[in-house]
């Protein structure tokens, strides 16, 4: 899960992961890049948003892997995201896939997920310092200061949908899958798992086979964990919860653009 470093992990078949999405993200303009990855790697060893360059390859500066964060890691924040950010329109990213995939969950249920986790104080609270440099960062075009915090939520997940559906229409993600109805072997199917052609490990043809052909088998059953466990009983919003007057909005009573 958000890691694609095959050196020090078993990640042969794939990753799961929502920040190598960046890879698809529109590269900012030279002054709000510069801005966007000092919001991201300044201030990287206290933020707790599912990245850390060594994720992703061996630092090339021989970092410790004793420290969390230092001056290295910074430097290795810097380098790796310039040559990730946007790489996968111009065919430059460093670490190939076969095939990605877009996994589509309802958004309300990740918008819960992420208010749970990043809005201090609760539904009417203020925006984690964390979560507003990452959403800031990585969608400058978008002014997340100004939102409540469920706004700055739903904006960002907003966003990175519509980054998204734009790469795949590109053909840079293969295809995409709704979570809630789709079952192991689905997946397995669409990331080419079971084909000669695009596995990558070709002792995997005949246990997709196996596992896919047993009718009582849990491959075949739909993916469990459609309630997100961050968010397990403690926050269920409804679309007029994203209404603008609503928990803090500073948008017009009753705006329905995120609905």
């Amino acid at each position: 899960h958000e890691v694609s470093d095959t050196y020090w992990h078993f990640v042969r078949d794939g990753t799961v992961s929502w920040f190598h999405g960046i890879r698809f993200l529109e590269r900012p303009t030279k002054d709000d890049m510069s801005e966007s990855l000092a919001k991201i790697c300044s201030n990287g060893g206290k933020m707790n948003m599912g990245f850390h360059p060594a994720s992703y390859r061996v630092p090339v500066g021989k970092c410790s892997y004793r420290k969390r964060w230092d001056s290295c890691w910074a430097r290795e924040c810097y380098t790796m995201l310039l040559k990730e950010w946007g790489c996968a329109r111009e065919g430059t990213c460093e670490i190939k896939f076969r095939r990605t995939l877009h996994q589509l969950r309802n958004p309300l249920r990740t918008v819960e997920s992420l208010v749970v986790k990043f809005c201090e104080g609760g539904l009417d609270g203020s925006v984690s310092p964390s979560f507003l440099a990452y959403a800031s960062a990585l969608f400058p075009q978008h002014d997340f200061s100004s939102d409540s915090c469920i706004e700055a939520a739903a904006y960002f997940v907003l966003e990175y949908s519509n980054a998204m559906d734009a790469a795949q229409k590109n053909g840079e993600i293969y295809a995409s899958y709704k979570v809630e109805e789709s079952t192991p072997c689905d997946v397995a199917e669409l990331a080419g798992i079971g084909e000669a052609n695009s596995t990558v490990y070709e002792s995997n043809i005949e246990k997709v086979a196996s596992k896919c052909s047993e009718i009582l088998g849990s491959a075949t059953d739909l993916l469990e964990h459609t309630e997100g466990k961050v968010n397990l009983g403690q926050v269920q919003l409804g679309w007029k919860d994203l209404r603008g007057g609503m928990h803090g909005s500073n948008r017009k009573k009753g705006n329905t653009d995120l609905e």
